[in-house]
């Protein structure tokens, strides 16, 4: 009886973990990795610094290359994006994702696609540039994350 007692307290306490640890289907993982991107579009728009960085690895391990410049670190990417929004202001800004493209394979999902941002100058006129986009997203600690990201400007 008392071995039973102690299976049946052990079995409660690995399987909660070992169920956290299944990975998500590929189409799940695709699911998850495009309501991310219209996510961070929205939160950007907002200027919602948590919202935005919410679905990040918040570790020395994110890679973010934008621009030509590596930041390496939640916390650098996070530094950024107070930046921008404060260089920002009030002056009206609206990031779009104008295509994008999620493919998952195994725990990872690789994203690719194109974005553009308008604002309006000190005068009143419309600016536009669109870009480039890469990530890649990774199930860790039974969430997607956000790994790695490029963006570049095209003309």
């Amino acid at each position: 009886m008392r071995l039973c007692i102690r299976v049946l307290m052990l079995a409660l306490i690995i399987l909660p973990v070992a169920c956290s640890r299944q990975i998500p289907s590929e189409a799940d993982l695709v699911a998850m990795a495009n309501k991310m991107d219209e996510g961070l579009a929205d939160a950007y728009n907002k200027r919602d610094l948590d919202g935005f960085l919410k679905n990040y690895l918040q570790t020395p391990d994110l890679v973010i290359v934008d621009q030509g410049r590596i930041l390496r670190g939640f916390v650098a990417w996070r530094q950024e994006i107070m930046n921008q929004f404060k260089a920002i202001g009030a002056k009206k800004l609206t990031f779009d994702l104008l295509e994008k493209h999620n493919l998952a394979k195994g725990d990872h999902v690789y994203g690719f696609g194109t974005f553009q941002v308008l604002t309006i100058a000190e005068d009143g006129s419309p600016q536009l540039f669109k870009g480039i986009y890469t990530s890649i997203k990774a199930w860790r600690n039974g969430k997607l994350v956000t790994v790695m990201e490029t963006y570049t400007r095209v003309p």
